[in-house]
């Protein structure tokens, strides 16, 4: 069933970072780094496309710039990412992105350490 060229894992690997159902799509990897994702898809009719990344909160996708759903309880490879597509020429992005509750978290810690420093620098200048 899985030819050559085929969404398959080889020697641990996946073979292919995007997968098209169908043959409806052209994919061109412009960028990909550990938390970023780029392809430019050109789609001849509405496609469904598997990026071989595991969903984790924090991941957002954006065709042309306008954020998007992604599909990660799909009965097939549940945690992976899905999205689908209309016909058209796309620029995609899957961008890992600070949640909510991590950009409260760094906020907390940034003023907790500035807080420290002013603490340690009064106190200093209170024994002078």
């Amino acid at each position: 069933r899985l030819q050559k060229g085929d969404y398959y894992y080889k020697f641990g690997r996946v073979e292919k970072h995007i997968y098209v159902f169908g043959k409806n799509a052209e994919v061109k990897e412009l960028k990909r780094t550990t938390n970023y994702h780029e392809y430019l898809i050109d789609v001849g009719r509405t496609t469904l496309f598997r990026e071989n990344t595991f969903y984790f909160p924090g991941w957002n996708l954006y065709v042309n710039k306008k954020q998007k759903d992604i599909i990660y309880n799909f009965p097939i490879n549940s945690g992976t990412m899905y999205f689908l597509l209309p016909k058209g020429l796309y620029d995609v992005e899957l961008k890992f992105e600070d949640t909510k509750i991590i950009k409260i978290s760094k906020f907390i810690s940034l003023f907790s350490l500035i807080s420290l420093v002013l603490i340690v620098i009064l106190s200093r200048i209170k024994k002078k």
